[in-house]
């Protein structure tokens, strides 16, 4: 540490430069947990519907995803196939919606893989 006049006071700091705490690694991006569950949250709940026909329910699905297009394609969420139409998209539907319980029940989505055992409490 040195102190250097600078106009009427002495202001004290690091001669050289370095990184205070070098061992620390940049912050990582953590997912919007909040953001991921109410997505899934929106999809549970439309799924809980009953009574509609299969061309009312592929109607009323693309219409409940294309709400979420946004939010799920921020949090990287898996995509549902809009390019399928009338009934098939009732089925493939159905299809991403194992996908999307698949994709958020996989432990491995968290810590990421480039963490190692060392640095998690506990491993």
């Amino acid at each position: 540490m040195a102190a250097r006049p600078i106009a009427n006071e002495r202001r004290v700091g690091f001669v050289p430069r370095i990184s205070l705490l070098p061992g620390l690694r940049p912050p990582v991006a953590q997912p919007d947990w909040v953001s991921r569950f109410g997505a899934a949250l929106e999809v549970r709940r439309f799924e809980l519907r009953d009574g509609m026909s299969t061309t009312v329910r592929a109607i009323e699905a693309r219409r409940h995803i294309e709400g979420l297009t946004r939010r799920m394609s921020a949090e990287g969420m898996p995509m549902q196939n809009l390019n399928a139409t009338g009934h098939e998209f009732a089925d493939a539907f159905d299809r991403w919606l194992v996908d999307l319980v698949d994709w958020l029940g996989t432990p491995s989505r968290w810590p990421p893989a480039e963490w190692s055992c060392q640095e998690l409490t506990p491993c």
